[in-house]
């Protein structure tokens, strides 16, 4: 099983302060046939995932009500996807139904 991961490092520099935050976000199996599971910080529980088609079509928002989720994607066709997490950091990710 292949999991793919990423750790993103922000710096509001624009607040003048000298800290850093973190955003750990992380989805897996990729590729998926059943369930997408994914993985964030508790601070950004609310946010919404978007899930597109490589078409550019919405087909599904899931809003983070828990730090790790299983989503099911069984009724979604197979091919390629795109998610994207709705908030200041903006992290888009790429996922394979099979």
């Amino acid at each position: 099983m292949r999991s793919q991961s990423t750790t993103l490092t922000l710096s509001p520099d624009f607040t003048g302060l000298n800290e850093t935050n973190k955003l750990n976000f992380s989805w897996f199996p990729n590729p998926t046939s059943d369930f997408l599971n994914v993985e964030v910080d508790e601070l950004y529980l609310g946010e919404t995932l978007y899930f597109y088609s490589t078409d550019g079509r919405l087909i599904k928002t899931v809003v983070l009500s828990e730090a790790k989720l299983s989503i099911d994607v069984k009724d979604l066709t197979n091919g390629f996807y795109v998610g994207r997490l709705a908030n200041e950091t903006n992290v888009v990710f790429r996922w394979i139904k099979n």
